[in-house]
């Protein structure tokens, strides 16, 4: 007996693939400074994986693909005006990519992880 698909089966079918691909897809950090100046100790710690850099300008922005197979929290810390600021954006659960497009505003942040 022969099994014929339907269109709308085919559509379920394509849909499903293109729902298993965003699975492998890469992890992408993008973080941009909208503060009214430089922030500096900017620490980025995505499950296993961690970015540090110095300075981050004014206007200036940063983006990365953590490469990490560990559950964990996304956690974004700084100085900003001599202070230490720490905000918990969100958790890493692979094999599920997660991507998180911030902003920092002072010693506020926005945007988010999804």
């Amino acid at each position: 007996m022969a099994v014929r698909l339907f269109p709308s089966a085919l559509r379920a079918a394509s849909m499903a693939a293109l729902v298993g691909c965003a699975l492998i897809r890469p992890h992408q950090f993008k973080l941009l400074n909208q503060a009214s100046r430089e922030v500096t100790a900017v620490r980025v710690e995505f499950g296993d994986a961690v970015l540090n850099k110095d300075r981050l300008g004014v206007g200036e922005a940063i983006s990365f693909s953590p490469a990490t197979d560990t559950d964990g929290g996304v956690v974004l810390s700084y100085e900003f005006d001599g202070q230490r600021v720490e905000h918990q954006l969100g958790y890493v659960a692979p094999p599920v990519a997660t991507v998180c497009d911030i902003r920092i505003v002072g010693r506020n942040v926005d945007g988010g992880c999804r």
